[in-house]
């Protein structure tokens, strides 16, 4: 069987995920940035599923830029360098964490990099397994010294092994003429000293001409006058050079092969899944359970529960946590290694506090108490439970009210038992003129969907006072998640009931008005105080921002607006969609028969690779191409973007209509898949109008956003 050894270059991926994906990225519940974090969690899935390596290690660096033998040999080694940015130690401490769950070792060695730890572990692998294959999972130039005939530096994300001649883009370097290639050349990134006027392609080819650097110096009268002039004043710096750039492989560090050895059965499984959870990681949380399920099979199975939007149901949380990075040392990049400390125990219940209510006596008891409660400056939270999540169509399940802290009740009014509570009508005599009335102060959390369907069921809401997720909005607009779940994690340090537990996932799926009423009534009573205690500590905070004229007085009262808005819904002419939808796909055959007239060969205009032959191939290639000059490259070869299609088209010296064919296919094409299709789709069959959504925290700037469709779009 083929083994591999696959050492990972931690702080090199970690800075490519950090600027490979762009800024925003934010965890739910704890609000901190994750970018990095996502994309190195992502990296090392494909890695475990692409390479399949049997023995894995990550090194990081464990010193400072100046706390090497480099620096004391020569002090300018990466004294320039501007210190990472403050979101990156953090990032780098939940990548560490990720590692730490999955046990799979990190090794940092002090007063030397990590290329010359990855250096001795080639070595080490060398010597004591001589038929594995060491796969380094870095782009890094200097580390190519290090490879031979079982040795490559390999690339996750394109599933490609470099070889010195790919790094260097130079036909013919040999790992053994690395050290003298990058001595010559030096390395503004790192302050190397080098030869001036020297870069990667000139070092390449004197190296590969005289076989060393060895061979240059001996071979200097064959040189161009500049060069040789060059090369006889950087002597001094040679040498120099050549110590900083030649990596040390006789590091001291113990590490176990047992530790080493990829075994997915020794992971923390609940606490490698919580912390994703946490990080706000859903698709890679369930691409990383199925793995581990794959590996633990017959040990233990992780469930994971998929996420619902809380308006039925809740989602699941953890406690905030000081991560590792608070504790780092000046100058290093990335903090102490400690176990992970998220509380991944089972949830705590409050069931003490939440009752049912189920016979009219009782639930007009329970209202005068909140009115008077309300009289003496309290606010009553409210929530209702309903079978589905359709603004339109979804029928209320039940009710649930809160004005003290921890405690709750629920008015149920559909459920498997309909005989032992109140029918809709008998709950409304009572609940509509409370809900009704100005002088209670009242709240909930997405306001919204409660008073659609609270007035489709004959109830109107009157004395609005707050909105849990608005006023988050408010308060941190920045937060990639106002829903409940994370908010009650991130500022009550509560986890609420996951939707799962109660109505199951998949084919085997239930709607609310099945489940049990006495876990029906834990649920529906959580959400009441749960939306109880978010408003009392945010709107504490949006008073003491000074938005409290901004939530009464604009905000609070679009809520109702836009409820409204919702429901009426939008009329739309189906017939009138098919006849434009028609007229675009008789434009759409027109152009497909200009674009084979102008292609060199027959081509569908969809398929980016077809096209990029037609362009860019030469007229004597199989298939023939136009042989105009490719502008722009991806990972899968030269890029038929709108961009390189509009340069093209602004280019004067070329003179087919082929790009200009191409863009206008592509937008009548979106116009008849994305807008005329997608709108026809969404008119309900009931109402015949469209229904989208309205959101006032979507956007960190306060305007409005639309889905279900995107009807701004």
């Amino acid at each position: 069987m083929k083994q591999t050894y696959a050492i990972i270059d931690g702080h090199a991926q970690f800075f490519r995920a950090y600027y490979a994906i762009h800024g925003g990225m934010t965890s739910p519940v704890t609000g901190e940035s994750t970018q990095m974090a996502y994309g190195f969690v992502n990296m090392l899935l494909k890695l475990l599923k692409q390479l399949d390596p049997a023995w894995l290690v990550v090194v990081i660096d464990a010193a400072g830029d100046q706390d090497t033998f480099r620096s004391t040999i020569y002090p300018q080694y990466k004294a320039h360098r501007e210190p990472p940015p403050a979101d990156f130690g953090p990032q780098v401490a939940r990548c560490l964490e990720v590692l730490a769950t999955l046990r799979i070792p990190v090794l940092a060695v002090e007063r030397v990099e990590a290329d010359d730890v990855i250096a001795t572990l080639v070595k080490r692998v060398r010597s004591e397994h001589p038929q594995a294959e060491v796969r380094i999972i870095s782009k890094d130039k200097d580390l190519a010294q290090l490879l031979d005939d079982k040795t490559a530096l390999y690339d996750v994300q394109t599933d490609v092994t470099l070889s010195a001649e790919v790094l260097f883009d130079s036909k013919g370097v040999k790992p053994s003429q690395v050290v003298d290639m990058l001595t010559l050349m030096g390395d503004t990134a790192d302050n190397i000293p080098g030869v001036v006027g020297i870069g990667p392609k000139t070092a390449a080819q004197l190296v590969t001409q005289f076989g060393s650097l060895d061979g240059v110096l001996a071979n200097l009268d064959k040189l161009t006058p500049k060069r040789r002039d060059a090369i006889a004043g950087a002597l001094e710096n040679l040498a120099l050079a050549r110590s900083l750039v030649r990596l040390k492989d006789d590091c001291e560090f113990s590490l176990l092969e047992a530790d080493s050895r990829v075994n997915l059965q020794r992971a923390d499984v609940s606490g490698t899944i919580e912390l994703l959870r946490v990080l706000g990681f859903r698709g890679l949380r369930d691409d990383l359970a199925r793995l581990l399920g794959a590996a633990t099979d017959g040990v233990s199975q992780p469930q994971v529960a998929p996420e619902v939007p809380r308006q039925t149901a809740a989602a699941t949380r953890t406690r905030p946590r000081k991560t590792a990075a608070d504790s780092a040392g000046q100058g290093t990049l990335f903090g102490a290694v400690t176990e992970p400390d998220h509380d991944t125990s089972a949830v705590t219940r409050r069931t003490e506090g939440y009752t049912r209510i189920s016979d009219a006596g009782t639930l007009k008891q329970y209202l005068m108490r909140a009115r008077v409660a309300a009289s003496g400056g309290a606010t009553v939270a409210f929530d209702t439970e309903t079978d589905s999540l359709s603004k339109v169509h979804s029928l209320l399940v039940g009710v649930s009210l809160s004005y003290q802290e921890g405690q709750a009740v629920y008015i149920p009014i559909r459920s498997p038992e309909p005989s032992t509570h109140l029918t809709l009508e008998s709950a409304r005599e009572l609940l509509g003129p409370f809900l009704a009335d100005p002088s209670v102060a009242k709240t909930a959390h997405n306001l919204k969907f409660d008073l659609q369907v609270l007035s489709r069921h004959g109830m109107q809401v009157r004395g609005i006072g707050g909105d849990s997720m608005v006023e988050s909005h408010l308060v941190e607009p920045e937060r990639s998640s106002h829903g409940m779940d994370a908010l009650a994690e991130a500022i009550l340090n509560h986890r609420c009931i996951p939707i799962s537990q109660l109505i199951g996932s998949g084919a085997h799926q239930r709607t609310f008005d099945q489940v049990e009423l006495s876990v029906a009534t834990e649920y529906a009573a959580e959400d009441a105080d749960i939306a109880l205690r978010l408003h009392q500590a945010l709107a504490a905070r949006v008073k003491a921002l000074g938005m409290q004229s901004l939530l009464s007085e604009v905000e609070l009262p679009l809520i109702e607006v836009l409820a409204r808005m919702e429901i009426a819904g939008i009329k739309v002419d189906s017939d009138e969609l098919d006849r434009q939808r028609a007229r675009l796909q008789n434009e759409l055959e027109s152009l497909r028969g200009r674009i084979a007239a102008a292609s060199p060969h027959p081509i569908n205009p969809d398929s980016p690779r077809q096209l990029a032959a037609a362009l860019f191939n030469r007229p004597s290639q199989s298939p023939p191409g136009l042989g105009l000059r490719v502008l722009k490259r991806t990972t899968t070869g030269a890029s038929t973007d709108s961009e390189v299609l509009e340069r093209l088209m602004a280019d004067p010296e070329v003179t087919t209509q082929l790009p200009s064919l191409v863009l206008e296919h592509r937008q009548l094409n979106k116009l008849v898949g994305t807008y005329l299709i997608a709108l026809k789709e969404a008119i309900d069959p009931v109402t015949g109008r469209i229904h989208a959504s309205f959101h006032q925290t979507g956007t960190a700037t306060g305007r409005l956003s639309s889905s279900d469709p995107n009807l701004q779009n």
